[in-house]
């Protein structure tokens, strides 16, 4: 996932550093590479802005992708199933990602031929992540799954992903998006992956390298409220943001008609509930840190399993490395 997106990053950035040059020019040196009286494309902008922006999104969410696929088969006691494929599927999106960008401007006057590809590739991208969400399944099927924190995440994150992914792909057809573009819908469909998902990868390699960090254990009571919090909060909130886009609701307008109300509410609502969930895991990790519990140099037998975790046998061996040199 890492040398994946790092593939991104060189690919994507310059784009958007060369468009911002074009703007930096036109705004003070007198160029018009995006103003029309001058011989040039406002529309060129917006290709080489989402030319960059959509693989944004996968620079910014395959490494949760990579967190979840090492933290599940150490979490439910199983191998992995179709690593091959998971690892493959993390280049088919990164190739992938970079012929969808059009699908930001399907309401920009393009002809419809040249925006048809577009669509298809957008449904296409789909087929690498549920590749890695099938494989993500497999792994748990037949396994020991323990419903401890760190794997509640996990699991949150594959649901997360799911719905985020598949609202995506139903705006993928140009029909449709003609009604969603510029909506509240779009804002909760970004949302979903781009915090919700994540999130919930983030927040399960927290709780799973807690341990090994601080040698000390998280509270798993809090742990399970955070989880809850976390999930009630983002759902009240991004699925009010769809209802809201079904109904007309605009994105980046700051007044709007009274029947829009209840459901900002309900979101403002979900908004507080996240913002609990997230004081409630600051306090259990700054506490833990101090006062929790001495953790095992094992503390999800991923070692006794022969899974042994790259990251946590470092840590590890870094303490033991030091404890040698200071009895030495």
């Amino acid at each position: 996932s890492w040398v994946v997106t790092a593939f991104i990053i060189i690919f994507a950035v310059p784009v958007i550093a060369f468009a911002l040059t074009l703007l930096l020019l036109d705004r003070n040196l007198g160029t018009g590479f995006y103003l029309p009286q001058a011989g040039g494309d406002t529309v060129l902008w917006q290709h080489l802005f989402w030319f960059f922006g959509h693989p944004e999104v996968y620079i910014l969410v395959l490494p949760a992708m990579g967190i979840v696929s090492e933290l599940i088969p150490r979490l439910v006691k199983k191998p992995i199933v179709g690593y091959r494929m998971i690892a493959l599927s993390s280049v088919l999106i990164a190739v992938l990602g970079f012929g969808v960008w059009a699908h930001h401007m399907f309401t920009t006057g393009l002809s419809p031929l040249t925006l048809a590809p577009f669509m298809i590739m957008t449904m296409a991208v789909a087929i690498p992540s549920g590749i890695k969400v099938v494989n993500w399944q497999a792994t748990m099927w037949g396994g020991k799954i323990r419903f401890n924190t760190p794997t509640l995440f996990s699991i949150s994150f594959i649901g997360t992903f799911i719905v985020g992914g598949i609202t995506g792909v139903f705006q993928a057809s140009i029909p449709v998006d003609w009604h969603l573009q510029d909506t509240y819908w779009v804002v909760g469909h970004m949302h979903f992956i781009l915090f919700g998902a994540i999130s919930q990868a983030a927040f399960a390699a927290t709780y799973y390298y807690f341990p090994y960090l601080t040698k000390r254990m998280y509270s798993e009571s809090l742990g399970k409220i955070h989880f809850a919090t976390a999930n009630i909060g983002q759902y009240l909130v991004f699925m009010s943001m769809m209802v809201l886009g079904l109904m007309g609701m605009p994105r980046r307008y700051y007044g709007y008609v009274e029947v829009y109300q209840p459901w900002h509410v309900v979101a403002t609502v979900g908004a507080i509930i996240i913002g609990i969930g997230t004081a409630i895991f600051l306090l259990n990790i700054l506490l833990s840190w101090k006062f929790g519990s001495k953790a095992s140099d094992d503390p999800w037998d991923s070692v006794k399993n022969n899974m042994p975790d790259f990251l946590g046998e470092y840590l590890n061996r870094q303490q033991l490395a030091a404890k040698a040199d200071g009895a030495g």
